[in-house]
């Protein structure tokens, strides 16, 4: 399983949730680490069965890919992939189970063609879009792009490599670095050159 740890989470200091990047956790909306992977989520960002119940204390709490994983010993780590990019590190959701389709949650949130239909985040509505460009990060032609929100850019990235150059970071600092006041508003995303600018 050494594809799929996070080892940053072995300790409890600063575990950030893997969907909003945000190391706050609330009463009713606290962080779970999955014991296998150590992926780390907030309850109202995974959905499911964490949703509106906390696993007991003596309890392990497995996320969906790692269920299946252990549930299937036939299954590889490199088996489950995401569609939209090819990380495999992160929490995923099985988003089709009729044709095994896996996506991270965070891939899901940050592509516009989908959305989650619940807050249990059980299924998408959508289409996933497909690239025939390479992402100008990992250089992988594989899954889905965004693009630089910079008008005439065009640098596109997967979301999960946005994540890790930090043009995807905490919500609500996204939200008060680019100025938006209303709810529903999407956040642009900007590419190194742009991050500046905006």
């Amino acid at each position: 399983y050494a594809l799929i740890r996070i080892e940053e989470n072995e300790t409890d200091d600063g575990v950030v949730c893997d969907v909003c990047l945000d190391e706050e956790d609330d009463e009713g909306d606290e962080i779970v680490i999955c014991e296998l992977c150590l992926g780390a989520t907030h309850q109202k960002c995974y959905g499911s069965e964490i949703l509106h119940r906390l696993p007991k204390e003596d309890e392990d709490w497995f996320c969906q890919r790692c269920k299946t994983l252990q549930n299937d010993p036939t299954k590889l780590t490199i088996d489950i992939k995401c569609q939209f990019c090819p990380e495999l590190k992160g929490i995923m959701k099985c988003i089709d189970e009729a044709k095994n389709i896996w996506a991270h949650v965070t891939c899901v949130n940050w592509t516009n063609e989908v959305y989650f239909k619940t807050p249990e985040k059980e299924r998408v509505i959508g289409n996933i879009p497909r690239t025939k460009r390479a992402c100008t990060i990992c250089t992988y032609q594989y899954g889905s792009l965004i693009s630089c929100d910079h008008r005439g850019c065009r640098e596109s990235f997967h979301v999960k490599c946005a994540t890790k150059k930090g043009f995807i970071y905490h919500w609500n600092q996204m939200t008060t670095d680019c100025g938006i006041t209303k709810d529903n508003q999407p956040l642009p995303v900007y590419c190194q050159r742009h991050k500046a600018v905006g």
